[in-house]
C-alpha cells in the first residue's frame, strides 16, 4: 500500500464489497479489473445504492460518480471496474481518508 493512499487491490476489494451489498447472486470474487461495469450494474437505483455503500466503505461522502459517468458518456460501454478503481485512486478525498486510517479501506 502506498503512502499516497489505498492500493488498487484495496480499492478493488471495496468495490467488490459494495457490489455484493446491492447485487443479489453476484459472485464478487469473479469481479476483476477488466469486468465491464455494464455487466454488473446499473439501473439508477442500483447505481445509487452501490455508490452509497462504496462511500461508506471508503469513509467518504459525495463521490462525484455521476460526473465521472458523464465524462465517459461517449464510451460508456467501455467502462470497466479497473477504470473505476483508477478513478477512485485519483480522488483526493479517498487518498486523504485512507491516509488518516493508515491505508485501510472499510475495515
Amino acid at each position: 500500500m502506498s503512502a499516497a493512499g489505498p492500493s488498487r487491490d484495496a480499492l478493488l476489494d471495496a468495490t467488490r464489497r459494495a457490489l455484493a451489498t446491492c447485487t443479489e447472486g453476484l459472485d464478487v470474487s469473479a469481479v476483476q479489473r477488466d469486468t465491464p461495469l455494464g455487466a454488473l450494474i446499473f439501473d439508477s437505483l442500483m447505481a445509487t445504492s452501490f455508490i452509497a455503500h462504496l462511500e461508506a466503505l471508503l469513509g467518504v461522502r459525495d463521490l462525484p460518480f455521476e460526473g465521472w459517468l458523464l465524462s465517459h458518456s461517449e464510451r460508456v460501454d467501455a467502462l470497466d471496474v479497473g477504470l473505476l478503481v483508477d478513478w477512485l485512486e485519483s480522488l483526493p478525498q479517498v487518498r486523504a481518508r485512507t491516509e488518516r486510517t493508515n491505508g485501510t479501506v472499510g475495515r
